[in-house]
């Protein structure tokens, strides 16, 4: 008797991920669950702002989630690895939109979760009014671990040095991902079997994996649900590039990614089912419900005649700001600046690309 395939999809994108994605959050969610799939990650872009509406949809259908994002990497964290990689388009088609080095990272854990939710926040904070910020290799290493590295798709680093430079500069790139991950066992090396690729680019993947010790994984790299959406994922490409539907052509290619049924995955990965099979085992170790991942708010003092849910707000909002500051022993000039503040509102909306 065959065992049916098992699939886990660890990389895909949602409408949050602004004129990319074509679907809702929930509609992924729904699509994966009848599918068969055994988890979904959906990855925004320098955020998690999709987070709630997946954890609610999930929770609805029974889906296990991993939780993550893909970051843009600042291209001078690859310079000692491959100094043409913050050349503009480096390893893409000539003529290719370069969005940025996009690197996924998943929670491998509620712990891996708070890590990377602090170590984005950080860097969004770094800068006053930053609205593109670039993570580095040492923000990841530094992060306190519990994180997996994907090497991505196209836009990725590895992808990319492997079309600029072959399998020497994408092993370099392979082996500076691994260090800020923490080892090798945290390295995912993505396969996403994309259109033109040839099954000679899954082979070289493969070996890639086995030659620094890391796990091969399927993935689509999916920005829709079903192919019935490409449409509108042609209008939402014309759009990000500022053109219009003729001019955009050369941009929107045959092949958009859409979450697969596992038996599909199958026979596109045919040649190394572990590709599969490891997805399975990543998502079973680390998919968690986000109810683990519990705020730790800061204990506040409420003056007398005021309680918690009543009057407290009030009190606050008419109380003069250095009255304030003095309360919290705090001097008016140590407060967060306005900017400060914008800087970190860029998490509460989509990302853009």
């Amino acid at each position: 008797m065959i065992d049916e395939p098992r699939y886990a999809e660890l990389h895909a994108h949602s409408a949050f991920t602004f004129l990319e994605g074509t679907d809702e959050p929930a509609d992924m969610v729904a699509q994966a669950s009848r599918l068969g799939l055994e988890a979904l990650a959906i990855l925004d872009v320098d955020g998690m702002y999709s987070t709630v509406q997946t954890t609610m949809a999930a929770r609805s259908c029974g889906l296990p989630i991993v939780y993550g994002a893909e970051v843009t990497l600042d291209p001078a964290s690859l310079r000692a690895v491959l100094p043409g990689a913050s050349s503009p388009g480096w390893g893409l088609a000539p003529g290719a939109e370069d969005v940025g080095i996009r690197v996924p990272i998943l929670a491998a854990s509620p712990r891996g979760y708070e890590n990377l939710v602090g170590m984005m926040s950080d860097r969004a904070l770094a800068q006053v009014g930053e609205r593109a910020p670039r993570i580095t290799l040492e923000d990841v290493s530094g992060a306190g671990g519990d994180l997996l590295i994907l090497t991505g798709g196209r836009r990725g680093p590895l992808m990319r040095a492997l079309h600029a430079g072959g399998p020497t500069w994408a092993r370099r790139v392979a082996r500076a991902l691994a260090e800020a991950a923490g080892g090798q066992d945290r390295l995912l090396v993505e396969w996403q079997a994309a259109c033109g690729d040839g099954p000679q680019v899954g082979d070289t993947l493969a070996d890639l994996a086995r030659g620094v010790g890391a796990r091969l994984v399927a993935t689509t790299g999916a920005r829709m649900s079903s192919p019935s959406k490409r449409a509108l994922g042609d209008v939402l490409a014309a759009t990000r590039l500022r053109s219009s539907m003729d001019e955009a052509l050369a941009h929107l290619g045959a092949y958009r990614p859409f979450l697969r049924a596992p038996a599909e995955m199958a026979r596109l990965h045919a040649a190394h089912p572990s590709a599969l099979s490891h997805t399975c085992e990543v998502a079973r170790d680390s998919a968690f419900d986000l109810r683990l991942v519990a705020p730790r708010l800061p204990r506040t003092r409420v003056p007398g005649g005021h309680t918690p849910r009543r009057g407290w707000i009030t009190w606050r909002v008419r109380v003069p700001a250095s009255a304030t500051a003095r309360a919290r022993n705090i001097p008016a000039h140590g407060r967060r600046s306005i900017g400060s503040w914008a800087s970190s509102s860029a998490s509460a909306s989509p990302a853009t690309s």
